[in-house]
């Protein structure tokens, strides 16, 4: 009788072991998973940043452009006649 329960123990043990370790496969196949779209999150929104970044530095560089053609340009005084 005791052997038997010694068996049944085991199996036991070796059932609750072997639900355990596949869980904890799934589990980290899971966290794997979601580790690899943070990944491509993150670096789409550097993309986007640095995209972002480069519009700005050209609106900057346009708007340099502009006010140097605006020093540059002769004042029109509308009110006489050429």
């Amino acid at each position: 009788m005791l052997k038997e329960a010694e068996v049944q123990t085991k199996d036991t043990l070796f059932k609750l072991k072997s639900d355990f370790e596949h869980e904890a496969k799934e589990t980290r196949s899971e966290l794997t998973k979601r580790e690899a779209r943070l990944v491509q999150k993150e670096e789409s929104l550097d993309r986007k940043i640095e995209q972002v970044e480069l519009r700005e530095q050209e609106m900057s560089a346009a708007n340099g452009r502009r006010k140097n053609v605006s020093r540059k340009l002769k004042p029109v005084n509308w009110s006489t006649p050429p």
